[in-house]
């Protein structure tokens, strides 16, 4: 059975309020696709979405988990070091490196981070090389970049007043004995 494009449109809002929504293309794009994509695949379509394990089914309209709409899950798991190597050498291809830097020492740093997060560690670490105002990135940049991605920015004039120190040591004790 083949529907076109516009007929998956309004699977996503709940059926009780379908007979409300309305159909209208939302931008140049999305026209686009609907008018080429029947040309490139007559007759397949492939939908997907992508959503962590951990999100899926949650705030979903019953009608897109309905049995034969996106029943199928494909776990995509984050890449082991190896993976991690290959990934950092495509991005690392892109900028130039000190004597010190190699993929496997990274990679090594950087276990749980998926591919995106490698290519923001990249950047990272071209910028925090840039504002050195050197030619290379150095280990020490990416060393900063991944305590910069996992920590956030470093606060260096940010001084907690006494309340907002007692609310910090409240949480903390709370965190530590909710475990």
């Amino acid at each position: 059975m083949s529907r076109r494009i516009e007929d998956l449109r309004p699977v996503g809002r709940a059926e009780q309020n379908q007979a409300d929504a309305r159909v209208e293309p939302v931008d140049l794009g999305e026209e686009l696709v609907e008018r080429l994509l029947p040309l490139v695949m007559p007759s397949k379509l492939a939908v997907g979405a992508a959503r962590p394990a951990e999100r899926i089914g949650v705030d979903e309209d019953d009608s897109l988990l309905r049995g034969g709409r996106f029943d199928r899950q494909v776990l995509v798991d984050r890449p082991d070091k190896a993976g991690r190597i290959q990934i950092l050498n495509i991005y690392l291809g892109k900028i130039r490196l000190g004597s010190d830097v190699s993929a496997e020492d990274i990679a090594a740093l950087t276990a749980g981070f998926t591919g995106a997060d490698l290519a923001t560690l990249v950047n990272e670490a071209a910028l925090l090389a840039t504002r050195r105002k050197s030619q290379n990135v150095i280990a020490a940049d990416f060393t900063a970049a991944i305590e910069r991605i996992l920590a956030g920015l470093e606060k260096k004039n940010r001084l907690l007043s006494p309340k907002e120190r007692e609310i910090v040591a409240y949480h903390e004790w709370a965190t530590r004995w909710s475990h």
